[in-house]
């Protein structure tokens, strides 16, 4: 048995708009397939899958590849491997 809690996924939304913050054990997560816009997909032949947490806040992961993304300014922590993000127009990314 965990010594960490897990919310029902109703009560994150709620969580995150009461507290700003609170952790989730990703090891007891379950993520769900999402299928990639192949046209996005420049090298590689990577997968995603996700939980939608609410709030606009989730888990996400990608398989090894190269994607390009059009979506609004974001926050992520990669707590395994690796990520680059180099930004259209902008500086280029640190190595």
């Amino acid at each position: 048995m965990s010594d960490v809690l897990m919310p029902d996924l109703a009560d994150l939304g709620r969580m995150l708009a009461t507290a700003g913050a609170f952790s989730v054990p990703v090891h007891d997560v379950r993520l769900t397939p999402d299928e990639l816009d192949p046209g996005r997909i420049v090298a590689g032949a990577p997968a995603a899958s996700s939980l939608e947490l609410g709030g606009g806040h989730g888990i996400w992961e990608i398989t090894p590849g190269v994607v390009t993304d059009v979506e609004t300014d974001k926050i992520f922590v990669v707590l395994s491997g690796r990520a680059t993000i180099a930004v259209e127009g902008g500086t280029a990314p640190r190595r």
